[in-house]
């Protein structure tokens, strides 16, 4: 969060197909494969993180440091990735 905050990152200049993959192979030693997400499922996350942080920090919202809208894009993916099982 803080890399994408401050500066970005060369990662996250990429395209959100590519950043998808990155993650999905990152995971591939976490998460076992019958639990893994789709490449649809990935890509519409990654999507929404990748709209959501730019939209608050052009909103200017007094909470884009605050350590609970990290806990919050937190839960958003890990109650996604839930839904799996």
């Amino acid at each position: 969060m803080e890399t994408l905050l401050h500066g970005g990152s060369e990662d996250m200049a990429r395209p959100v197909s590519e950043i998808a993959e990155i993650i999905r192979t990152d995971a591939a030693g976490v998460i076992p494969v019958e639990a893994a997400p789709s490449p649809i499922r990935l890509d519409v996350l990654t999507r929404a993180i990748d709209s959501v942080i730019p939209t608050a920090t052009y909103d200017g919202v007094e909470f884009l440091h605050a350590p609970e809208f990290e806990t919050e894009l937190t839960r958003l993916v890990h109650g996604n990735l839930a839904a799996l099982h």
